[in-house]
């Protein structure tokens, strides 16, 4: 009944300072945990965000739903229910005429209220510049618009000449004006319609000066208080407002957040985790156990002195708390830094986002990381505790740390040293287990760690995702862009070493329920061809066909789906097929496909030519994606053979080392004003 707490307190500092190596490798121990927990924390949280936020921008707007052509009043009922949140208005204006510098894109001119921009609008965009326009002469327009206005750099002020209609009916009435950029932002929108669909924002005074309104040419998009229940919302609207066959209520793209990548990727983040903390377990365990095991007797003495067991355990646990004062926020800090450097690399690595991945700061992941190694810590020394405090005085005076079993043994009378420091590691059986696992971990750990380090190279990275120094592609298919004259300018570039060519031409396949049927059932766009009969599918069985070279199929053979004979690719012996899912054509031994030629390449006439099926290549090989029917590949010789012709899609180009930034200056005055080719480089 003694209040010797005090004294209890005195002891666990005097033996702090007493065990000051001790203490620095706990306190490693405990920083280390916390800086891995903290950091995979980090991403787990920072993954969930970002592939919320990633929707959000393909989105290009927070709202849940939208409602067509609200009346006045309709709105109003809006504001007024319960459930909705947010309401926001906008509505067309007019339609931008195409130029040749623009290329193949449609640019609608576009008024959102201010709730609809502040609110629900601005929070999908990224590198907001400026403002809102405000008078009827201001616009504001997306990076990748403006880059297909050829404007590279844009100011506020700048003077964007423009020619529109107002009236889809009557695309004559054209009007030309020159408007004033208000400022300008990223959206995702835009390159989710592949380039080929933008909206320049306008002001409210524009709207109203062509008499725009939102029951004629908008809608309203709402908000609702809770997420979850968006498409019981959206049929609770369509009730609550009466509306009519023209008033469509749309939700928004529904996303499975819990599913897919990002789901695989948070039970690995949370397997990770758990193995931080075995790890960390283990290795406060070791280091305490050996220091309790060293200071047996002293415990024994302080029981002999009158100390209870459940005051050892308090000096023992006591440790390691004000060890963790300093080791915890030494991690935390540690963690934060980390997450900020390495957390966008690691998320953009698991491929669970396609934009710019979004560092989370929520206080779970610091409440976690303090958390989960203050247990770890508390654990670990509870049992080094529990083995301090129940030694009695008298097995404390004769502690060795081993429990000696007798047993007859035969040794040689002059024993080696390493046999005889074998048998003193393995004198205390668990001892030796619990140390090597601790071990094996640690260095696991260790080496995982400095493996992902030291691969976040750049450099390395880009030579493993180009497989040229630069890459010129075709936006205007089925428009020949690189013809033989341009083929041979690429040629003559300084320091040329090599190019090959993908070409594209579309074609139909013959259709039969056994051999595709199982392809058609699990069509990613069911709701497309969910009216189709077998005879529409028969009809439409259309799809392109793709040439590449042996080489640079052999370059990527890391994407084919099994090896396949090289040589007699290229001889036109066999094609393949670009899919995911390559058992979705397990009944599929021969094509029969019909070329689709154009005037001035046909070459055979529309013939039927059979051609067996030798293997598959990813769905996404070449970014050329699909018709109905799969996507063919065969080689470029087979494709001469079938079209005079054939349509260059893609360009890859190499050139000497030393001539990368010559190559590149050359290519983009090869190139022009010519928006309909694009170009990657490696630089």
């Amino acid at each position: 009944k003694n209040n010797n707490g005090a004294v209890i307190r005195r002891l666990t500092v005097r033996s702090l300072k007493f065990n000051k190596k001790r203490n620095l490798f706990i306190i490693i121990a405990i920083t280390l945990t916390t800086l891995l927990i903290g950091f995979v924390f980090s991403i787990g949280m920072s993954l969930v965000e970002s592939v919320k936020m990633n929707q959000i921008r393909f989105a290009g707007t927070v709202a849940h739903a939208a409602v067509g052509h609200p009346t006045a009043s309709q709105i109003e009922q809006l504001n007024a229910l319960d459930y909705v949140k947010v309401v926001g208005t906008g509505n067309n204006v007019g339609f931008v005429k195409n130029t040749p510098e623009m290329g193949k894109i449609s640019l609608t001119l576009h008024y959102f209220d201010k709730t609809e921009w502040e609110e629900l609008r601005s929070l999908a965009y990224v590198d907001i510049e400026g403002n809102y326009p405000e008078k009827e002469n201001e616009i504001m327009v997306p990076l990748a618009v403006l880059k297909r206005l050829g404007i590279d750099t844009p100011y506020i002020g700048m003077e964007i000449p423009l020619t529109y209609y107002t009236d889809s009916e009557n695309k004559d009435a054209l009007i030309s004006e020159s408007f004033r950029l208000s400022g300008w932002f990223t959206s995702y929108g835009f390159v989710q319609s592949m380039n080929t669909a933008g909206v320049i924002l306008v002001s409210r005074e524009l709207s109203q000066k062509y008499g725009k309104t939102v029951e004629k040419d908008g809608s309203a998009t709402v908000m609702f208080d809770n997420s979850s229940r968006v498409l019981e919302y959206c049929k609770k609207l369509k009730q609550d407002l009466g509306v009519t066959e023209n008033q469509p209520v749309v939700p928004a793209q529904l996303y499975d957040t819990d599913g897919g990548s990002a789901r695989s990727s948070l039970i690995a983040l949370s397997a990770m985790t758990a193995f931080l903390i075995l790890t960390g377990y283990l290795l406060i365990y070791n280091v305490l156990y050996i220091s309790v095991s060293r200071d047996v007797r002293f415990y024994g003495l302080l029981k002999t002195l009158g100390t209870t067991p459940k005051q050892i355990k308090r000096i023992v646990v006591g440790q390691i708390l004000r060890l963790c004062l300093i080791g915890i926020p030494i991690g935390i800090i540690l963690a934060l830094l980390l997450s900020l450097k390495f957390v966008p690399f690691f998320i953009s690595e698991l491929g669970a986002v396609s934009t710019e991945a979004v560092v989370s700061f929520s206080p779970f992941i610091y409440l976690g990381a303090v958390v989960f190694p203050l247990l770890t810590a508390i654990l670990g020394a509870s049992k080094p505790a529990k083995k301090a405090a129940g030694t009695s005085p008298i097995e404390a005076q004769k502690y060795t740390g081993v429990e000696v079993k007798t047993k007859n043994t035969r040794s040689s009378v002059h024993g080696k040293p390493y046999k005889m420091a074998f048998r003193n590691i393995f004198r205390d059986k668990k001892r030796a287990g619990v140390v090597l696992l601790s071990l094996f971990l640690g260095v696991t750990t260790f080496l995982t760690v400095t493996t992902l380090v030291f691969s976040m190279d750049i450099a390395k990275y880009i030579e493993a995702t180009f497989e040229s120094d630069f890459v010129l592609g075709n936006s205007a298919l089925p428009t020949q862009k690189f013809d033989k004259a341009f083929i041979d300018k690429l040629k003559s570039l300084p320091g040329f070493e090599a190019l090959s060519v993908t070409t594209w031409e579309k074609m139909s396949l013959d259709y039969s329920p056994d051999a595709f049927g199982e392809y058609i059932a699990n069509y990613p766009m069911q709701e497309q061809i969910a009216n189709l009969t077998e005879k529409d599918i028969y009809e439409n069985f259309r799809g392109f066909v793709l040439g590449v070279d042996g080489k640079i199929l052999m370059k990527s053979s890391n994407t084919l789906d099994n090896p396949i004979d090289i040589d007699a690719f290229e001889r036109g012996e066999f094609a393949l097929i670009a899919t995911d899912n390559p058992g979705l054509f397990s009944n599929v031994h021969e094509l029969i496909i019909t070329p689709s030629y154009r005037s001035e390449n046909d070459n055979t006439g529309s013939q039927k030519i059979h051609i067996p099926l030798g293997g598959f290549v990813p769905f996404d090989y070449k970014d050329v994606g699909s018709g109905l029917a799969p996507t063919v590949l065969i080689s470029n010789a087979l494709m001469r053979e079938w079209f005079s012709e054939p349509i260059v899609s893609k360009i890859n180009l190499d050139v000497s080392g030393d001539y990368e930034q010559n190559a590149l200056i050359a290519l983009k005055q090869i190139m022009g004003k010519d928006y309909e080719i694009s170009l990657t480089s490696k630089m």
